[in-house]
């Protein structure tokens, strides 16, 4: 899986996610994710842009 799959799926899992005690600690979970993984990709793509590092990809993540 992308990090932009990733990103749309979570996207998504917010706006059903099950109802609960604790629901509110789940959407601030995976909107704290979606934005991990957006600067990730972001400093990848920087890094990479400058020929400064290779990344490497993260456990479960697949390239393009």
């Amino acid at each position: 899986m992308t990090i932009d799959e990733a990103i749309e799926l979570l996207k998504v899992a917010i706006e059903g996610f099950p109802v609960g005690d604790c629901s509110e600690q789940y959407y601030k979970a995976m909107e704290l994710g979606i934005e991990a993984l957006k600067r990730i990709k972001y400093y990848r793509e920087e890094l990479e842009r400058n020929k400064i590092l290779k990344v490497h990809l993260l456990p479960g993540e697949t390239e393009k």
